[in-house]
């Protein structure tokens, strides 16, 4: 449908709401706001009728027919479209997966897999999806990321995003590459509250900036909440004339709907009104606020301008880029993109062993890096379609994996929800450190002297390893090996019951813990006291021993609580 233009233009914001319906508040508001669009979140999609009756309130409270509604289902751990009403769509990663041996069948499946999203956002009344992700995961970059990416290559992000981009269209629905400038390196820096990138100009433009030029004539694009050292020393990519004037709009040479990521995402460390007028002044079309919090969204209406003349005219061109949709056959392309996916869950399954219960071990193991790695974020579903369709496991043995991760207390189990991440309040947290500190001094009394030659040797081992992974930034076989280096710690107690007693209360600090592997602030203090508790077992001094682990534990806590968590 065309985009109609009023004579006073809508605001240039995106709003959420809070629930599953609107509310006398919300429909107040909205009416009075005018805002362009809105956004869908999983709290606002329980099944498909609910789901229709929202989008049409939401498009009834603004009393326009042009009000667009967008939703991120980018697919595996993004997205708000989940079983048992709507289709599990596979990972991006899985896709780079395919392309690294057979190209064709990776376009072919991401195509497909596109437009069955696309028809199911389409039956819906959904607009715009928020995909495809174009950030290349390099280094030590921040984890938000991680197999949401279509490639660890420009090359392959770029044709796989294209592919992904058609699929869309071809159902009717406006894809937003993002984020661009590239989100792939950004890091957290002790001297900011927002992620930062330190590579050079040179180093982006060879890398990062390559799938965004390549895609520059899709509709729509997301800048980041990230500020780039080498363009702009202190404001966001969102917040930055400089950023958008002359890297986005010159360099990348994209000219089409730029919107910004969720501010909602920053107000704690940013005021929101500020920050909005910022990058709106900065060129940025369209602001997202996704939170549903009526007194942000009041603040943001305030300070949020109409559409600008060119935002008017980008958004034109982009409606003029929507297709409408010829029939497709769901069930057939379905089966036909299950098809093209199956050789590769084959290899998963046959790949070292066929007994279920290693299966069951190594993709538990996988599922745990994620959780830690904050790649899968608290209080986020973990479906068993995700785990079939997107790591090629049989039913049963998904069942198992969401068993084995909830007798280990990363997830709680719940009826027809699948399982969800846990979620413990700063009070629990308080609590189990405490409890935790307090079993590892009893652990490191009971360590039997001297250790036997065997085991120094694996510590050893453990600790070269894991020094090295972190050097090169394989933060999977860091974590991998940090594990390994306190459980080999915990055997020279010789008493399992203490060792599993505080690998129960691991599960609930394992991602507290992995702090250590990414902020710079934490990193060479926790390598430095492994040598040192390595040292002090070689000296047989369990009294030095036991203030390092002590504070090796405390550091990363007390940084959790004082910084908080991003979701």
């Amino acid at each position: 449908m065309p985009l109609t233009i009023d004579r006073t233009q809508p605001k240039a914001v995106v709003f959420g709401c809070a629930g599953t319906s609107l509310n006398a508040a919300e429909r107040s508001f909205f009416r009075a706001a005018q805002p362009w669009g809105f956004i869908l979140h999983k709290r606002n999609c329980a099944d498909p009728a609910q789901l229709r009756t929202l989008v049409a309130e939401l498009r009834e409270s603004v009393g326009r027919s042009d009000v667009r509604v967008l939703i991120d289902q980018e697919g595996g751990r993004v997205a708000r479209l989940a079983p048992p009403h709507w289709r599990a769509p596979p990972p991006a990663s899985l896709f780079a997966q395919i392309a690294r041996t057979d190209v064709k069948r990776a376009l072919d499946a991401v195509r497909l897999n596109a437009r069955l999203v696309a028809a199911e956002l389409f039956d819906l009344g959904i607009d715009i999806n928020i995909a495809p992700v174009l950030d290349l995961p390099i280094g030590k970059g921040d984890l938000v990321i991680g197999d949401r990416a279509l490639g660890d290559t420009p090359e392959m992000a770029s044709i796989l995003g294209r592919a992904t981009c058609e699929g869309l269209l071809a159902g009717g629905v406006l894809p937003v590459i993002k984020h661009i400038l590239g989100h792939g390196r950004a890091r957290q820096d002790k001297s900011e509250a927002l992620l930062v990138v330190n590579a050079s100009l040179d180093e982006m433009q060879s890398a990062d900036f390559v799938p965004f030029r390549s895609l520059q004539d899709m509709p729509c694009a997301m800048a980041a909440h990230v500020i780039y050292r080498a363009i702009d020393r202190d404001a966001p990519a969102t917040a930055s004339r400089t950023v958008i004037d002359e890297i986005i709009r010159g360099m990348i040479r994209f000219d089409g709907v730029l919107m910004s990521d969720d501010v909602s995402d920053i107000s704690r460390t940013h005021p929101i009104d500020a920050q909005v007028s910022a990058t709106q002044e900065a060129g940025c079309d369209v602001i997202l606020h996704g939170s549903g919090d009526m007194d942000e969204m009041q603040r943001v209406a305030d300070a949020a301008m109409p559409l600008s003349e060119n935002a008017v005219e980008r958004l034109h061109r982009a409606e003029r880029m929507r297709r409408r949709p010829s029939a497709i056959d769901l069930a057939e392309t379905a089966r036909k993109l299950e098809e093209l996916l199956k050789p590769l869950g084959a290899r998963a399954r046959q790949s070292g062993t066929t007994r279920s219960s290693e299966i069951v071990g190594n993709v538990a193991k996988k599922i745990e890096r994620d959780i830690v790695l904050g790649r899968i974020l608290p209080k986020e579903r973990i479906m068993e379609d995700e785990l079939v369709y997107g790591l090629g496991v049989k039913r049963h043995v998904a069942r198992a994996v969401l068993q084995e991760l909830a007798r280990t207390g990363l997830v709680k189990l719940e009826p027809y929800r699948g399982a969800v991440v846990r979620h413990l309040s700063p009070d629990d947290l308080v609590k189990l450190h405490d409890v935790r500190q307090l079993l590892i001094a009893a652990a490191v009394q009971r360590i039997r002297l001297p250790v036997s030659p065997v085991l120094m040797n694996k510590l050893e081992h453990a600790r070269q390893i894991h020094r090295s992974a972190i050097s090169v930034g394989d933060l999977e076989l860091a974590y991998v090996q940090d594990r390994a280096f306190h459980d080999l710690l915990l055997e020279a107690t010789g008493n399992e019951f203490i060792a599993r007693s505080i690998n129960d209360c691991d599960a609930g600090m394992r991602s507290i813990d992995a702090a250590s592997l990414m902020a710079d602030n934490l990193v060479e203090p926790a390598l430095v006291e492994h040598d040192e508790m390595v040292k002090a077992l070689e000296d047989q001094d369990l009294q030095r021993l036991g203030k390092l682990c002590a504070a090796h534990f405390d550091r990363p806590f007390a940084h959790h609580m004082a910084n908080g968590v991003r979701h």
